[in-house]
């Protein structure tokens, strides 16, 4: 990522700032918490936490990622005040690669950088777990404001994780998501 989308997000997520009180997780994410299972989570490009917090008070050690300084900050302000174990740092997911880290949950929602996905396997730990939901191309009028480019082909979660154990896949309405399990057989 570059300055720019630094400085982008930055101002975005200033704006919003003043809009919200708690943030919200996906709804979807809470759908499957009973599914969701392990101590540790790391949430990529986490904006300003809805997801984090979310599972945060569910019990969850969380490590959550973004290029924002300003929801970064945000969150660990958050973290404090709420008593809630989230440790918030500022990273470019563009050296993901460097991280040696491993999770028992990688939630990312919303942020779709397909170079990413062999970095992102190795961050989850066996028998650890993998959510995603992020726009997906569609014949609709949905979602028309989001660049092609950012959006997956039908059914490309499926195929990215194929040798994963599939919990929850769902193509629909514009929107993509997967919570897979890496068993014995994936990397």
């Amino acid at each position: 990522m570059s300055d720019a989308d630094k400085v982008k997000w930055n101002q975005k997520y200033k704006e919003r700032i003043n809009d919200v009180s708690l943030p919200q997780p996906t709804p979807l994410l809470k759908e499957l918490t009973p599914l969701l299972k392990g101590k540790s989570v790391l949430e990529i490009a986490c904006g300003l936490g809805g997801n984090s917090v979310y599972l945060s008070q569910l019990g969850f050690d969380v490590t959550s990622w973004d290029i924002s300084d300003i929801a970064v900050r945000y969150l660990n302000d958050l973290s404090v005040k709420h008593n809630l174990s989230i440790k918030a740092e500022v990273k470019d997911l563009d050296t993901l690669h460097e991280v040696s880290d491993s999770f028992d949950l990688v939630v990312d929602t919303f942020y779709l950088n397909r170079s990413l996905f062999p970095q992102i396997k190795k961050l989850v730990n066996p028998k650890g777990l993998f959510f995603m939901q992020t726009f997906s191309v569609t014949d609709s009028e949905k979602n028309t404001h989001i660049s092609e480019q950012y959006k997956l082909k039908p059914g490309e979660l499926k195929e990215i994780f194929a040798r994963w154990e599939i919990l929850h896949f769902d193509d629909k309405d514009g929107l993509q998501s997967i919570l897979a399990l890496k068993n014995e057989f994936t990397k």
